[in-house]
């Protein structure tokens, strides 16, 4: 039986990272990672502020309009829908106020 050996080039003596191979998800994942961040933190949109008449929160979106849900503040099951359109003022759904901005 033979024995099989990889050779490498003269004064490669560190291992390859992870990141140095990762494609895809799996590199943004580890990018974020070296940030301290959480890639696959899917609650980030719970810490965002409810939005105001004030200071509404902007729905982008290449379409003339969109469908909007915002959940009752009382009962998370119950689901207020409307429709936001482009270069109309803020309306009011549920609690919160939407503005629609085009893209």
């Amino acid at each position: 039986m033979r024995a099989r050996c990889f050779a490498t080039f003269p004064g490669d003596d560190k291992p390859a990272l992870d990141i140095d191979h990762a494609t895809g998800l799996e590199l943004k994942e580890l990018q974020a990672l070296a940030e301290g961040k959480d890639f696959f933190d899917h609650y980030a949109f719970l810490k965002a502020p409810n939005g105001t008449k004030e200071a509404p929160v902007v729905v982008t979106s290449s379409m003339p309009y969109r469908i909007v849900g915002a959940t009752d503040p009382d009962d998370d099951s119950i689901v207020h829908w409307g429709r936001v359109e482009a270069g109309k003022p803020p309306i009011k759904i549920g609690e919160e106020w939407f503005v629609h901005k085009a893209e």
